[in-house]
């Protein structure tokens, strides 16, 4: 099963078990749901957890899970990733996770590789593709219709309408 980073544990809250999660993904909600899996490493052994409580909290989740509430049982956890199976279901037909993008190729119409996607940066505008150019640079391409033509995921290949300056080969 494959497994996407959701969160981070901040911190403990309360005597009852509680603990502080920061959720780094767009479905918080379905995510940190009571009777939900979740998953963590703690020394080098991965646990399965199933939420027992949830609840938002100053733009954090306070989860509890079942047969770990209380304080002694989940301090441990503290600064610890959390990570969920990967629900395709959860996407529209033309959203994909940024996980995904990492790795692919990016070519141009004509099928010539340009260089490999290493980061997907978010602004307030729109998404940003970071890649590594065949001359070891970096770039940027916009995640826009303008500048993605196709995006196979299955394949790792992204093919760009290539513009004017868009990649600097050297």
């Amino acid at each position: 099963m494959k497994k996407l980073k959701v969160g981070k544990i901040l911190t403990t809250h309360g005597l009852k078990g509680e603990l502080k999660i920061r959720s780094e993904t767009d479905y918080g909600d379905v995510r940190f749901g009571k009777g939900n899996k979740l998953y963590l490493t703690y020394n080098k052994e991965e646990l399965e957890l199933t939420i027992a409580t949830s609840r938002v909290h100053k733009n954090n989740y306070l989860v509890s899970f079942e047969g770990l509430q209380d304080i002694n049982a989940i301090e441990k956890y503290k600064g610890l990733d959390v990570y969920a199976p990967k629900d395709v279901e959860l996407l529209d037909e033309d959203e994909v996770y940024y996980d995904d993008l990492i790795g692919c190729k990016i070519v141009d119409g004509e099928g010539k590789e340009l260089g490999e996607v290493v980061d997907v940066m978010e602004t307030q505008a729109h998404d940003i593709l970071v890649l590594k150019t065949k001359s070891n640079k970096k770039a940027m391409i916009p995640y826009v219709d303008a500048f993605i033509e196709e995006v196979d995921i299955e394949g790792k290949t992204i093919v760009i309408n290539r513009m004017e300056g868009l990649i600097d080969e050297d």
